[in-house]
């Protein structure tokens, strides 16, 4: 009987060890997730930390000053349950949570109508990333994030790069900037092609409207004015618009930022205005012969030289280069007259030539002959009011080509036309310098498993083994009461 009751406590106590055991690991999973939630505990170890933050936005972060609540419109696990790229933007989400400003929260909005009533002006879905702060609110779409290409063939769409953080960075900076830059995007005279560099100011908390300047005025607190490649020339009445606008009541401060294009007509009216700023935008098109300044086989598609770090600091600091694609040459009519001073701060050297656009022009063209650089590439026309501390400006600059901004072209991570861009833009328009990102790409091999895979080897390790192992110890527990 003494045997019997010694017996009964070993198994006792076999099976009491047992179940503290499980019960520990259950708590310690849920210390460990409660820790993870608070304190962000990941790790990447991809080599271009594509799951990381920059050093750029968590310089911000450390800085923000108001709190932001950040909703998310769809459960984690049905954003996670999707591409790589998905499970990389929502750890991008938890990064910017480990912010103490930051409030990240997931919410179904189909049982949570009572946001939808709160923000009845947005277009609230599942795809959307919803940020407030201190009464102002933005929205983000969650496909917005990434950078989609089509396949040709089948006109299916697939995620080439991630641009995650570039999006939620401007997304915050936008929301908690005090005194945005407000750009101006030209309307009425059939321009095109401003759609990159909406993205890239808007990520770079520029507010960004649109105005038909044919039908409307110019709003004067706007800080930037940008015409891409207009197809017809601006009327005089338009013109007066602009001179205006950048005159500002004589306190100048204004930018114009203006992009001509191959295939524009004649504009004498434009021309003529720009000739006033010490700016002649000349026909053809610029033909690179040097093969070290191309980056296609197209003798078109060439590379700009710097003249100065003013506005290239940022492309330089990174070793980019600025394409300028089917650029037109740009010709300075004087480089100081009065109180108007004209730079060119990008180039094309003495080994570009002009080739012409009409066919019947090209068939005899050959570049022995041809007239050869250097060209302007892109100018600044800076108009200066007063004198010493009391010194105001307002400025005109005209770039060779609107391709220097097509959406490709300022996504390419090996190009420095975005970060060109947007130091130019935000010096002349004194703002700060905002947080250019480039998109991110993941090289890394993953196991594609389905979400029924995820929930079962889940209800594996936190339903079954636990289970086995208390099996186990109720096992050992009999066998030992038999010996």
């Amino acid at each position: 009987m003494k045997l019997s009751s010694r017996k009964l406590r070993q198994g006792g106590v076999a099976t009491a060890i047992t179940v503290v055991v499980v019960v520990v690991l259950v708590l310690l999973m849920m210390l460990l997730d409660a820790l993870d939630n608070t304190f962000q505990l990941r790790a990447d170890l991809t080599e271009n930390k594509a799951f990381e933050l920059s050093d750029a936005t968590k310089e911000f972060l450390e800085h923000l000053d108001q709190d932001v609540n950040m909703y998310v419109l769809t459960p984690e696990a049905k954003l996670t349950a999707g591409d790589i790229y998905y499970i990389q933007a929502n750890e991008v989400l938890h990064r910017y949570a480990a912010s103490p400003r930051i409030h990240l929260e997931y919410v179904d909005l189909a049982r949570n109508p009572q946001l939808q009533a709160k923000y009845s002006q947005y277009q609230l879905n599942s795809q959307t990333i919803l940020l407030e702060s201190e009464g102002r609110t933005t929205t983000v779409n969650i496909n917005d994030l990434f950078n989609i290409e089509t396949e040709s063939l089948w006109g299916e769409e697939y995620i080439v790069s991630s641009k995650a953080e570039q999006v939620m960075t401007g997304a915050l900076m936008g929301l908690t900037v005090k005194n945005p830059v407000t750009a101006v995007i030209a309307e009425g005279f059939g321009e095109t092609g401003t759609e990159g560099l909406e993205t890239l100011l808007s990520a770079n908390h520029y507010q960004v409207v649109k105005r038909n300047l044919l039908l409307e005025d110019i709003d004067p607190s706007a800080d930037l004015v940008v015409i891409s490649s207009p197809m017809r020339d601006y009327s005089e009445e338009t013109l007066r618009k602009l001179d205006a606008f950048l005159d500002n009541g004589g306190q100048q401060g204004k930018t114009l930022l203006y992009f001509a294009d191959v295939l524009q007509p004649e504009t004498p009216h434009l021309d003529a205005f720009l000739a006033d700023w010490g700016i002649e935008v000349r026909p053809g098109v610029v033909w690179e012969t040097d093969t070290a300044k191309l980056v296609t086989n197209s003798n078109y598609w060439s590379i700009a030289q710097y003249t100065e770090a003013l506005y290239a600091a940022d492309a330089l600091r990174s070793g980019l280069f600025t394409l300028m694609p089917e650029a037109r040459p740009i010709r300075l009519l004087w480089e100081e007259q009065g109180n108007i001073e004209v730079t060119q701060p990008l180039i094309f050297t003495e080994s570009a030539r002009i080739h012409p656009i009409e066919e019947s022009e090209s068939k005899d063209w050959s570049a022995e002959t041809a007239e050869t650089g250097p060209f302007a590439a892109l100018t600044v026309s800076t108009r200066t009011i007063g004198a010493d501390d009391e010194e105001r400006y307002s400025h005109v600059v005209v770039a060779a080509t609107s391709l220097m901004m097509d959406t490709s072209v300022l996504q390419n991570p090996h190009v420095g036309n975005s970060e060109f861009l947007l130091g130019l833009i935000s010096r002349l328009t004194g703002q700060d310098l905002g947080i250019n990102l480039a998109p991110k790409t993941i090289g890394l091999e993953y196991l594609p498993v389905s979400e029924f895979q995820m929930s079962l080897w889940g209800a594996i390790f936190t339903v079954l083994l636990p289970l086995l192992v208390m099996a186990a110890g109720i096992g050992i527990f009999f066998h030992r009461r038999h010996l």
